[in-house]
């Protein structure tokens, strides 16, 4: 598509202007004259935006007057789009005061108005070629192919990346591991983190150093372990002999202490032993003979007991029956009170009744004179009929009256009668209650009496129970033992008296044999950490193995990144081609792990596009619009971009595209207004 004629209306500085465009066409001019504001109006006409992405449609206005009505015209080859923006505030029904200001846009495509926005844009996309519908609904495909700023910088990396993806194709995870598949060794690994390389480098990582850690620890370790030295043999052999001949000495002399070699302590100690046995089994029969005379008490006692709370359970339920019969006395009382009132009250009504069925039943039909009709002339009655029939109708309503009385009346005194009924059970009731009572209260007396002596009883029967009380046998056999416990404490007195240098004898040997157990320590203290540093060395060269397994999935990993860059890389190339590099991923230091990212450089080198020169931005994104129109099979739509003057006029002229391009050039020494000049 190619713009041919431009008509212009009240946009910002711009009155009015008109312009036949060519396939170059560059507004010249010096600055703050239009030039901007020129292009800036055919670019909203075609994407609803200003240069920069943004939407502010009150600055389109000439000084920003609210209620002006914006114009922009543009005639292509194909067809011809009018746009027009207006806003106004209405009057406020009653004051006539202003409102909230509103706003609308029209559109006319050959010299058709829509009737909504939403159909006139998608009647322009569709003009336009870029009506293609893409995953990525955030990129402004119009927009990629006019403002060569756009796909560079004017969108944000995640649309641009997502839009990448969509035309080349993503590079799964199982590509990569396809591409090397040593790369499964690690495919579990990168499962655990999301297949994130910088994440799952930054876990080898740590891991590898605290490896490397844990075995300078255990090597420094070893290095101590193996630093210990054994005793001299000689010095080892000789402590172990000693020590044998010192326990020997030790062992007899303890027997000596032990009194086990004299006689009269011997022959004291196994007769101490035979009367306390003799005492105890007094004891036990003493006990016995106690607890058999308190055994049968005690059965009497819970036989009495048992008694007792049986007399007791009967008081209590014939007391539960006193009080029911004497609620039932009283209750009855108020009962019967309650329904006299009753029947006095129906009494009354039913004597109300009476009078009344009198009264009507006495009462005579008079025929008023008013509703005979006479004839004048022979005096006969002429409404006879209806008269005879007032007269029925009367007696048969007086009829009725008489038998609803009636039916009130009987029903009056059947209730009465039911109360009455109801008088005399209730009477029944209190003269039986009256009767049962005496005999109730009779026998509560007599269960209380019962349960009283059974308790008394029994109180009786305890203190006939008896502490356990030593027979004469023990009694003799207790004062023996105590004769047989002084007799033999005298012999033991005796003979720790004579064993004191015995005591002393032990305590020089125990003294020198210390020396020697110091020897046979540390000889056991060698074998311990020679065992020690042993196991170390094996848990050590476990740990190597282990490092180096971190290690390579470490180099895997890398591996991993570089594979999938590179298929990313192919498959953009075979897009972008070569003269343009994308970083897709970057370090994040802070996280650390990998950030996926989408930042083309500038032709031909790898300067990121938003650091290289005007001429750069511009000559990389006509090419990258290029690309895509050439891999989606779109056709040309005009570059539509400010300052050409960043190019110079062979690099403008050589622009590899065909597409018409409309431009502005900064120009204040060869004209004084905005001018079309072709390059």
């Amino acid at each position: 598509m190619e713009l041919k004629k431009v008509i212009i209306e009240n946009f910002r500085n711009i009155v009015h202007a008109e312009y036949d465009l060519t396939s170059r066409s560059i507004f010249a001019g010096p600055n703050r004259k239009g030039k901007t504001n020129t292009i800036l109006a055919i670019y909203w006409a075609l994407t609803d935006l200003l240069l920069d992405g943004s939407s502010d449609y009150q600055s389109f206005k000439p000084g920003y007057i609210e209620e002006t009505e914006v114009s922009v015209e543009l005639v292509c080859d194909t067809f011809t789009l009018k746009k027009v923006y207006k806003g106004w505030r209405p009057r406020q029904q009653g004051s006539g005061d202003p409102g909230d200001l509103q706003h609308t846009t029209d559109y006319w495509i050959d010299g058709t108005k829509y009737k909504t926005q939403g159909e006139a844009k998608r009647a322009l996309l569709k003009l336009l070629g870029t009506d293609q519908q893409l995953e990525t609904s955030k990129f402004d495909l119009t927009r990629a192919l006019i403002d060569p700023y756009y796909i560079g910088q004017g969108c944000d990396y995640k649309t641009l990346r997502s839009f990448v993806v969509e035309i080349i194709g993503d590079v799964s995870n199982e590509d990569v591991f396809a591409a090397d598949p040593v790369l499964l060794m690690i495919r579990d690994l990168m499962a655990r983190y999301q297949y994130d390389p910088g994440l799952a480098q930054k876990f080898v990582k740590q891991q590898v150093a605290a490896v490397k850690k844990d075995i300078e620890a255990s090597e420094q370790q070893v290095k101590g372990l193996e630093s210990v030295q054994d005793v001299d043999p000689i010095l080892f052999k000789k402590a172990q002999d000693s020590i044998v001949q010192i326990d020997k000495q030790i062992e007899g002399l303890q027997v000596q202490l032990s009194g086990k070699d004299n006689p009269q302590v011997n022959e004291a100690k196994l007769k101490l032993s035979d009367l306390t046995l003799k005492l105890a089994e007094s004891r036990t029969k003493d006990m016995e003979a106690a607890q058999e005379h308190n055994r049968q008490i005690e059965a009497e006692i819970n036989r009495l007991q048992k008694v007792q709370q049986d007399a007791t359970w009967q008081a209590q339920d014939l007391i539960r029956r006193q009080i029911s019969a004497e609620n039932a006395i009283l209750g009855n009382d108020q009962k019967i009170v309650s329904i006299d009132q009753q029947i006095a009250e129906l009494e009354a009504r039913r004597q109300e009744r009476l009078q009344e069925y009198h009264a009507r039943n006495a009462e005579e039909y008079t025929q008023p004179e008013s509703q005979k009709e006479v004839c004048p002339n022979c005096g006969h009655v002429l409404n006879q009929n209806a008269l005879e029939s007032y007269r029925a109708t009367w007696e048969s309503s007086k009829q009725r009256d008489l038998d609803y009385i009636v039916r009130q009346g009987k029903q009056i005194k059947n209730d009465i009668e039911n109360l009455r009924f109801k008088v005399d059970e209730l009477l029944k009731g209190k003269a039986d209650a009256e009767e049962n009572l005496p005999l109730i209260k009779q026998q509560i007396r007599e269960f209380e009496k019962d349960a009283q002596q059974a308790q008394d009883s029994a109180g009786q029967l305890r203190k006939q129970l008896s502490e356990v009380v030593d027979s004469d046998q023990t009694i003799a056999l207790r004062e023996a033992v105590k004769a047989a416990q002084d007799s033999y404490d005298n012999l033991i007195k005796n003979q720790q008296a004579s064993m004191a240098d015995v005591q002393a004898e032990i305590q020089r040997l125990n003294a020198d044999s210390v020396q020697y157990h110091n020897v046979l320590n540390d000889h056991g203290a060698y074998v311990a950490t020679q065992k020690k540093a042993a196991a170390m060395c094996i848990q050590i060269k476990a740990k190597e193995d282990t490092l180096i397994d971190f290690e390579q999935q470490s180099i895997l990993i890398d591996r991993f990144l570089e594979i999938k860059l590179g298929l990313f890389q192919r498959r953009i190339s075979s897009v972008f081609g070569d003269r343009v590099q994308f970083t897709l991923i970057k370090y994040n230091l802070k996280k650390g792990s990998w950030d996926e990212v989408c930042y083309p450089s500038v032709l031909d080198k790898n300067t990121p596009f938003e650091d290289g020169s005007g001429s750069e931005k511009i000559l990389t994104g006509i090419y990258l619009a290029e690309c895509v129109k050439r891999h989606l099979g779109l056709g040309d739509l005009p570059y539509i971009f400010d300052e050409c003057d960043k190019l110079d006029t062979a690099s403008l002229a050589a622009i590899p595209t065909q597409a018409q391009i409309i431009t502005t050039k900064v120009d204040d020494v060869n004209y004084n207004k905005v001018t079309l000049i072709t390059a």
